[in-house]
């Protein structure tokens, strides 16, 4: 992950709407910090949907994408939709959260740039790594390959995997990425249709690729490998709130 920037989490509330803005690192207590406030105003407005949105973030705690990802499993329970954008850079966890959005609901505005690698800070800085700490990469490693490709996955077929009791996701064996209706340009019909994928395309190991190749991507690209599901060049009513 690039330089640190300061974490700052804030909760907008709009007529049809719950809105968490994100800015700088996401950090595991601003998480735990803000979440009771948006269950509250879920509950008390009984808002039917729930906005995140990433101004600008170099990444984060992978520990705070899980806490995000098991409270909107329950809000989602709920009947809420979910959906997610990114306006000038979402690296590394911040990605995640923007991708990890419901199928059809993940937008990505303007030059957005998106970055997507294995997880790197299971260590803290300044510590000397010692044997010790190598069964403790190798686990967390390959739980994170194993776990965040399969989920993008998920959202290119266009599916909302399930958490299981143990938190974590309840995958099907194999899934068939399904075409999406995309645009990209806020001017066109969001559904504007696009050409289908080939069978097979865009797999787990698709995403697993991209995971190591660890550099950062444009919005057009993530447009293509099915990360985000429009690209938006101005104002558009799924932003409202966010500006």
């Amino acid at each position: 992950m690039p330089e640190e920037s300061k974490s700052q989490v804030r909760l907008r509330l709009h007529a049809e709407r719950c809105v968490v803005l994100f800015d700088g690192d996401l950090s595991a207590p601003n998480i735990q910090q803000v979440l009771p406030d948006v269950a509250q105003a879920l509950a008390y407005y009984r808002y039917e949907r729930l906005h995140l949105h990433v101004t600008n973030s170099a990444g984060g705690d992978l520990a705070a994408v899980e806490m995000l990802e098991t409270f909107l499993h329950h809000a989602r329970q709920r009947g809420v939709m979910v959906s997610t954008s990114a306006l000038h850079r979402a690296h590394s966890a911040a990605a995640l959260l923007v991708s990890l959005g419901d199928p059809g609901q993940r937008f990505a505005i303007g030059n957005v740039s998106l970055l997507f690698h294995n997880s790197r800070h299971l260590i803290p800085k300044d510590t000397l790594l010692l044997a010790e700490h190598l069964p403790l990469l190798q686990a967390e490693a390959i739980r994170f390959t194993a776990r965040y490709p399969r989920l993008l996955a998920a959202r290119a077929a266009g599916v909302s995997p399930v958490l299981s009791d143990a938190g974590e996701p309840a995958h099907p064996a194999a899934m068939d990425i399904a075409p999406l209706s995309l645009a990209v340009n806020s001017g066109a019909p969001l559904h504007s249709p696009r050409p289908p994928l080939p069978p097979g395309a865009l797999t787990e190991a698709t995403y697993v690729e991209l995971f190591r190749r660890d550099a950062p991507i444009t919005a057009a690209e993530a447009l293509e490998l099915r990360l985000v599901d429009a690209v938006l060049t101005g104002p558009h009513p799924h932003l409202e709130g966010v500006f």
